[in-house]
């Protein structure tokens, strides 16, 4: 998938490695979305809306876990975790999985 990353110009992300994307948490980034990918240090930052993107992307294997965050399923280490504190932890990032979002789980 190809996208164009804020600092960076466009980029080629593969979508098996993007394991969660999340609103920018601040009021400059509105309408800007956080893509973690796998075995990358770099936090992409893409100027479009976390619903475009989720729509761009368009894979069954992402889902929704919070109003400004959805994650790929297969990356998922420990679904315990998801049904005893309602997070998950992706290579070392905590995402929080909202009550509504955590029936898909189980």
């Amino acid at each position: 998938m190809s996208v164009h990353a804020i600092t960076i110009g466009q980029i080629d992300l593969p979508i098996n490695k993007i394991y969660a994307c999340q609103t920018q948490q601040d009021t400059i980034g509105k309408n800007v979305t956080q893509v973690f990918v796998k075995d990358d240090e770099h936090i992409y930052r893409i100027p479009s809306p976390l619903r475009g993107l989720f729509a761009k992307i368009d894979d069954p294997s992402f889902l929704w876990v919070d109003k400004n965050v959805f994650i790929h399923k297969n990356h998922i280490q420990d679904p315990l975790e998801i049904k005893l504190s309602a997070k998950v932890t992706l290579y070392g990032n905590q995402f929080k999985v909202s009550r509504r979002k955590m029936k898909q789980f189980y």
